[in-house]
């Protein structure tokens, strides 16, 4: 297993743990950019070719991170990332208790090689998991989405369905994911 709290240290990111499995799975969190406006998915666009990109790309996050309480009162969140140094094709991606140091950056090269479950994205959860933000790449633009309560999202539910499927039949306790898809109800 790789220092990852001295990888996120690089870029100003303070570790304080991994989180167990309690709210969303690490392999529904790239489902985000499925969701759409009808979901309650707002972005936030940056030109890839804007001249201030990474502090454009870190303020958008900022942003969205603020409007939609991503950090607890002790300013802490969870970052997805990959325990596995270049390990990309089954990627031991687990949500980490974070937060921001005084010169953080996620949007710069020091976070890329850390965040999973892909080299492409950047995936962080509130603790309680009312929301994900989401930075991804597209061909002339990156954005920085957010998707209020995940759990009431179609796209979030039926992947999460899915992998408590496949956990299920691998005999693996999937209470914890339940209990997350269950929030839509409440």
């Amino acid at each position: 297993m790789r220092d990852i709290g001295a990888d996120l240290a690089q870029a100003g990111i303070v570790l304080h743990g991994i989180e167990p499995n309690t709210s969303c799975p690490p392999g529904s969190a790239s489902i985000a950019a499925a969701c759409g406006p009808w979901h309650g998915r707002v972005d936030i666009a940056v030109r890839r070719d804007d001249p201030d990109f990474t502090r454009a790309i870190n303020a958008a996050w900022l942003r969205q991170a603020t409007n939609f309480r991503l950090f607890a009162e002790n300013g802490q969140f969870l970052l997805l990332a990959n325990l596995e140094e270049d390990r990309w094709e089954d990627p031991d991606s687990r949500w980490l208790r974070v937060s921001l140091g005084d010169d953080w950056n996620l949007a710069g090269p020091a976070v890329g090689g850390v965040v999973g479950p892909s080299r492409d994205g950047l995936f962080t959860m509130s603790l309680d998991g009312e929301v994900i933000i989401e930075g991804t790449t597209y061909e002339e633009e990156s954005s920085v989405l957010a998707v209020p309560q995940p759990y009431r999202a179609e796209p979030f539910r039926a992947w999460t369905r899915h992998l408590i499927d496949e956990w299920k039949r691998n005999g693996e306790d999937t209470r914890w994911a339940e209990a997350w898809l269950a929030r839509a109800s409440d």
